[in-house]
């Protein structure tokens, strides 16, 4: 039976970028000077429909996966390479296992993208406060920077995606955050690069795992502009933080790592029906074959002689243990032990600094929820009460945003504990 939950996000995702599509493009223009921004609608439109193509191709291998479980015969059974028929239990705790190996990792579903999703949620809300900051959504205008609009009626632009370098800069490290940080992605990186070298198709897993920690860091790492972004707004604008440009250059990175998720949903759904309906009937030796392609206990040699438990492994690093010394290879005891212990330190290494660069990127989002709360009614020091978002000029808030922008944070951060939790529990 198809579980809804396996294409929950990527339908959701796709709706609410598709219905933010036709809101910017037909919602009417206040200011004729600034017109719609084509970058926000181009935008838009790719992230629904590479996140609408992936639940689909999601939904059609899930459909094709039950059909296969219910019918006589498996998929592989009409392979003519395959040794007879294909236990079909087999067949199923395959499509299990792959779906497991494709799950994001629990810290990058809490410390990723929950602060993410988090501040995209306030980025939009300060978007779309109008009558607080004359801000225009359909042109992707967050209003006139600081709040202070002069006396012949010009005022500096809050917008983002403007044609320079910086922009783009921006926007990439969003999607290299979110894109690398599924397995999908990083698995088919390190897979490709640790087979250079190797027959068929084996994989070296102690240069996947350095790949692997190499890509942890990047997406990391790329978590770095939002906590860069609040520390210089604050310290040269902190009284008025919510009128800064914080929000249009906060939202350049939002906005690349929605196009980030979008793309490794895609990527996602392609890899799963890859792995599960279109590779093994065609690999030689069928199904049973393929998978000890995915077994670290038979990292130099398709046969496990000791008899091990599998443990399948293919884009989390947290699911790399040590270089297994049993495998069948060549290395000496000393060699082996040296090698286990590199493999120890080097993953305990890179998993302390990817969680500190992802537990600041936490903290960052939470701060910004209460520095967006408690400035939304702020002036600049010199303007004193004239600026558009003031408690006279603009809609008084009071206290009552901070507490709900907590309110998000937490509710967000729950839910993806949540998810957290399920996966756990599906894995085990």
């Amino acid at each position: 039976m198809i579980d809804p939950r396996n294409i929950f996000f990527q339908f959701a995702l796709a709706i609410i970028s598709f219905a933010f599509f036709i809101a910017a493009a037909i919602n009417p223009l206040t200011d004729d000077t600034i017109p719609r921004s084509k970058p926000l609608l181009a935008l838009l439109i790719v992230i629904s429909i590479l996140s609408g193509t992936a639940g689909f191709l999601q939904l059609f291998t899930d459909k094709t996966i039950d059909d296969l479980n219910a019918s006589k015969l498996s998929n592989y059974d009409e392979n003519p390479s395959s040794t007879g028929v294909v236990d079909r239990l087999q067949a199923r705790q395959w499509s299990e296992t792959v779906k497991s190996l494709l799950h994001p990792s629990r810290s990058v579903y809490l410390f990723l993208h929950g602060p993410a999703v988090t501040l995209l949620i306030y980025l939009v809300a300060r978007l779309f406060a109008v009558n607080n900051f004359r801000s225009q959504p359909a042109s992707f205008d967050f209003g006139p920077r600081d709040g202070r609009i002069e006396s012949d009626g010009s005022f500096e632009e809050n917008i983002p995606f403007t044609p320079e370098l910086v922009s783009f800069l921006h926007s990439s490290q969003g999607v290299i955050a979110a894109l690398f940080s599924f397995p999908a992605v990083s698995g088919w990186i390190a897979r490709i690069i640790g087979s250079i070298g190797r027959r068929g198709s084996m994989v070296h897993f102690g240069r996947v795992h350095n790949v692997l920690s190499t890509i942890t860091l990047i997406y990391s790492i790329s978590t770095i502009y939002p906590t860069y972004n609040l520390i210089k707004r604050v310290s040269k604008d902190g009284s008025s933080f919510a009128s800064t440009s914080y929000a249009n250059n906060g939202m350049e990175w939002s906005m690349g790592y929605a196009l980030g998720v979008a793309l490794g949903m895609l990527l996602t759904a392609v890899t799963s029906r890859l792995l599960i309906l279109v590779y093994p009937p065609k690999y030689d030796g069928g199904l049973e074959a393929f998978m000890k392609t995915f077994d670290v206990h038979c990292w130099n040699d398709t046969s496990n002689t000791n008899q091990d438990e599998p443990k399948y492994l293919f884009g989390k690093l947290e699911d790399y243990p040590a270089t297994p010394s049993k495998s069948k290879c060549s290395l000496t005891c000393l060699s082996i032990i040296f090698c286990n212990n590199f493999h120890n330190v080097s993953t305990t290494v890179v998993t302390v600094l990817s969680n500190l660069f992802l537990g600041i990127f936490v903290i960052t989002t939470f701060l910004c929820g209460i520095f967006l709360g408690t400035t939304w009614n702020n002036c600049p020091k010199n303007d004193g009460d004239e600026c558009i978002n003031s408690t006279t000029n603009g809609v008084d808030m009071g206290s009552r945003l901070t507490v709900a922008f907590v309110f998000v944070f937490i509710a967000i951060e729950l839910m993806f504990i949540g998810i957290s939790v399920q996966m756990q529990r599906t894995r085990t």
